[in-house]
């Protein structure tokens, strides 16, 4: 009769108990804490300032990457975009551009194709060719107009590139997932600096659970 009061006793106080022996566990984890507190907030915090002033923005290390190379290879760059345009556009009345030459080629099957049917495929094609050359007429032209090479940009952009590099190095991260590990330091900081009340709510739990004990 007096075997089930007694043994619910026993497991409560087994409850209990293990709950000390957990929060007995935390405590000391956050004693250790707090007694290297100084030397890793500070390293944390250097770690916060450092990665916050690089400030790189998404897909920043690839747009470098490929300006670098524009910029590296500028002459080559003009002479190829140059030599496309007076392909596309001509240079003389002897030379024709080539839309010209698509045009009159577009207009030839498209009359062909009234008197031959085996020609319509290829004249809705055509016209599909001009409107692409029309098209990379108009951004030859576009970039050409835009197309300029400065010293002091290639200087900053190499600069920039070393910077992003030391980053991944210093700190072995992906510069895609600096934001996660900002947040994960940012984290690791206020759990420091919440520490002096983090004990004091851990020596709280254990009394009140001594009491039970």
């Amino acid at each position: 009769f007096g075997k089930e009061p007694l043994l619910a006793v026993k497991e409560k106080y087994i409850e209990y108990y293990d709950k000390y022996q957990a929060n007995l566990k935390k405590l000391n984890q956050l004693l250790q804490m707090q007694k290297n507190r100084e030397m890793h907030l500070q390293d944390l915090e250097f770690k916060y300032d450092e990665l916050n002033k690089i400030n790189t923005r998404d897909n920043e290390e690839n747009e470098l990457e490929n300006e670098l190379r524009i910029l590296k290879n500028y002459e080559n760059i003009y002479k190829l975009v140059s030599e496309a345009e007076e392909t596309v556009k001509g240079n003389s009345e002897e030379n024709s551009s080539l839309s010209d030459k698509v045009f009159l080629l577009q207009k030839n099957i498209s009359q062909l194709s009234g008197i031959d049917h085996n020609f319509k495929a290829y004249s809705e094609r055509i016209s599909l060719l001009a409107d692409l050359i029309g098209e990379i007429s108009h951004f030859i032209s576009s970039y050409l107009s835009d197309f300029e090479f400065s010293r002091e940009r290639l200087d900053e952009v190499q600069q920039r590139l070393f910077q992003l590099s030391e980053v991944k190095k210093k700190y072995n991260i992906d510069l895609e997932n600096i934001g996660e590990y900002i947040e994960k330091i940012k984290d690791e900081i206020e759990g420091y600096q919440s520490l002096d009340q983090d004990i004091e709510k851990v020596e709280n739990e254990l009394l009140l659970i001594k009491r039970e004990l």
